[in-house]
């Protein structure tokens, strides 16, 4: 790595004539970025965020030697969007085909790592990149994240180049393997709305092991870090692609769901021990990223950079302006093999530090919310309800259809479950937040706030199993499944887009 001199001792030459002003140019030399990305771990199953169950010390530890923030939340609640807004610094209704699970990332959609990449940076991801999906039909021919390596092959590397890594994880995904350990699982505090049962329990239990094995690997990345020399100038990023999948969590825009952990070390620009409340989105990280790496960052990025974030000294509100975060879903596809998400609806959100306003869009066929990836929470439940009526409207909570409009209060009802949307005393709350989400819908070009919402049902998917395939709903409403090559042929034939998403912000 290359050595430079502070301002400081810059100054301090001059001062002395040990180097003459005319032609001096001192570089400042371009961090290392390192993302590490846990799968589906909302912001509250961290010790350093108040959880008293799970055990994370190196994620402590890097809270104390970094920055925490409060309120990152990560733009939507499912694997493939949240990846695709955290790599391409847009809204998800801005990314077309990347706004569904399952769906393309369109070469013309830029990505941090493509200008990186150009800005002579090294760009390499292990375990969990981007996806599900399948970039062929988007014209992408490499995996978004950079090539396949490891982070001990990159840091081995004899390269003036800095790098930027992308750490991924299955963990905290199911499946679960609770293993006991000793101890008791009645520390475990469980949702409201959640059967509180052994197996339940023993879920939950399973699903905190696989946080703290996250927090392991923590612990081996400082290290190596730390034996490579390369830490002070490395950003290193932990965080989560979105909420845990339970019930109200991963799919829903619910906290459960969308408020993410992040912790954010920089020991050469970082003031240790730092807590920070304002408002962040997935879409801010690859803004900040460029600026990083010395690197423009292009106009049709939403989000905004967290440098003056990061290199302030203070805690608590840094940007007054950061104090809210947009959220949204798209429906799960129902085609193919992804039949079994039918239910997901379509939505849009507003998160202050008071108040949550989620818009809900109608869907022909609409069942309630499919109860997947929920463990055997919605078994218990099931059988509950057919004898308890709590239970019962548990599960309703839960699956059922949800309103057009829902309105929370954060601190009176941290579980979001009580909606305030048809109380006259919040009538005025509720309409200047649903003003506030229009107006920055209409600004960053979503083709819901001009009732062009079916956009989103023509991109068809990827079609896990059997072949690189694609399924999607023709004009004549039957479900085809094709081969990738053939995508811009069938989406050409079946629903030739009249409006394509604006590409520039």
């Amino acid at each position: 790595m290359k050595h430079t001199l502070t301002l400081s001792a810059v100054l301090t030459c001059l001062c002395l004539g040990l180097f003459p002003l005319i032609g001096l140019a001192v570089e400042k030399e371009r961090p290392n970025i390192i993302l590490m990305i846990a799968d589906d771990m909302p912001m509250k199953d961290w010790a350093t965020y108040g959880n008293t169950f799970a055990k994370t010390p190196n994620i402590d530890t890097m809270a104390r030697q970094g920055l925490r923030f409060n309120n990152a939340f990560c733009g939507s609640p499912v694997c493939h969007p949240a990846r695709s807004v955290l790599l391409t610094g847009q809204e998800i209704w801005r990314l077309r085909d990347a706004a569904l699970f399952g769906g393309t990332l369109h070469e013309d959609i830029t990505t941090y790592v493509d200008l990186l990449n150009k800005a002579g940076y090294d760009l390499a991801y292990s375990g969990k990149g981007w996806g599900p999906g399948a970039l062929s039909p988007g014209g992408r021919t490499s995996p978004p994240t950079g090539r396949r390596s490891s982070l001990a092959a990159v840091l081995k590397q004899d390269s003036k180049r800095p790098f930027c890594f992308w750490w991924g994880t299955i963990l905290g995904h199911r499946e679960f393997n609770y293993q006991p350990d000793g101890r008791s699982l009645d520390a475990i505090t469980l949702p409201p709305y959640i059967p509180d049962t052994p197996a339940v329990r023993k879920d939950y239990a399973g699903y905190y092991q696989e946080v703290e094995a996250f927090d392991t690997e923590v612990g081996k990345v400082i290290q190596q870090l730390d034996k490579a020399g390369v830490a002070d100038n490395t950003i290193l990023i932990i965080t989560s692609d979105h909420g845990m999948p339970w019930p109200r969590g991963k799919g829903s825009l619910y906290d459960l769901g969308t408020r993410v952990p992040l912790i954010i070390r920089w020991p050469a620009r970082i003031k240790p021990g730092r807590v920070v409340n304002d408002f962040i989105s997935f879409t801010d990280f690859a803004p900040t990223f460029l600026e990083a790496g010395d690197v423009n960052v292009p106009t049709q990025m939403t989000g905004k950079s967290l440098m003056t974030i990061l290199e302030s000294p203070k805690s608590g509100t840094i940007e007054a302006k950061r104090d809210r975060a947009h959220l949204g879903l798209e429906a799960h596809p129902t085609t193919g093999p992804y039949t079994w998400w039918l239910g997901y609806m379509s939505c849009r959100a507003i998160r202050t530090a008071e108040f949550l306003y989620i818009r809900n869009y109608p869907r022909d066929g609409h069942t309630g919310w499919k109860p997947t990836q929920a463990g055997p929470i919605v078994d218990i439940m099931q059988k509950q309800m057919a004898t308890d009526e709590t239970a019962k409207q548990h599960y309703n909570l839960c699956f059922g259809i949800r309103p057009e409009e829902e309105l929370y209060d954060i601190k009176a009802d941290p579980h979001q479950v009580k909606n305030l949307a048809a109380d006259p005393r919040f009538y005025e709350t509720k309409q200047k937040l649903s003003a506030a989400l229009s107006e920055h819908m209409k600004l960053t070009g979503d083709p819901r706030a001009s009732d062009d919402g079916d956009i989103f049902k023509h991109y068809p998917v990827w079609c896990s199993g059997g072949g690189r395939k694609m399924g999607g709903y023709n004009s004549a409403g039957v479900l085809e499944v094709f081969p990738e090559a053939e995508y811009a042929d069938w989406i050409k034939k079946n629903f030739p887009l009249k409006k394509e998403i604006k590409s520039t912000y």
